[in-house]
């Protein structure tokens, strides 16, 4: 699951038992940067996972960017 801003937030959860198992802060540390827009104006608004690659991808409206 993806919370879109404020903070942006990535959210494992384990649905059948409905709890969070996990969350992780999309920051500008761990690469969620842009070269327009600060981290707090930065949205994130789609989430996809590659099952080849075993990894998520992250898109942004305003920032009409993928984040991998």
């Amino acid at each position: 699951m993806l919370r879109e801003r404020r903070p942006g937030l990535l959210i494992e959860i384990d649905l059948p038992r409905g709890r969070i198992l996990d969350t992780s802060l999309l920051k500008e540390t761990n690469g969620f940067n842009h070269h327009d827009l600060t981290i707090d104006k930065l949205d994130f608004s789609g989430l996809s996972y590659d099952s080849s690659r075993d990894r998520f991808w992250i898109t942004s409206d305003k920032g009409q960017c993928l984040f991998h």
